[in-house]
């Protein structure tokens, strides 16, 4: 499958169009990603891998993917954004750093 010129096609389409979203992957990343979804994609549908490439990525595939992808990049910042600092009144402070001592 990799190997394909199809193959290769959608690579280029799907790093083009992550590209254009302000994403920048690797060539290597994107085919081994798109290599699973046409995977995926085979096993649910009880098809080849040549057949869910060939049927089943519309033209306006690669741009639905790569919005899939910049909302799961979304999702990732969103989740390792640093908690909100506490916020002590200065009495509790001070028997803080008492305790410290």
């Amino acid at each position: 499958m990799a190997g394909t010129a199809r193959f290769r096609g959608l690579v280029t389409d799907l790093t083009a169009a992550l590209d254009r979203r302000g994403l920048s992957a690797s060539p290597a990343a994107v085919a081994s990603m798109l290599e699973q979804r046409i995977t995926t994609v085979a096993e649910l549908m009880g098809i080849t891998a040549a057949s869910a490439m060939r049927s089943y990525f519309a033209e306006d595939w690669a741009e639905d993917m790569a919005g899939q992808v910049a909302a799961q990049q979304l999702d990732r910042e969103r989740n390792r954004a640093p908690a909100p600092s506490a916020v002590l009144p200065v009495e509790m402070l001070a028997r803080l750093v008492a305790g410290m001592g």
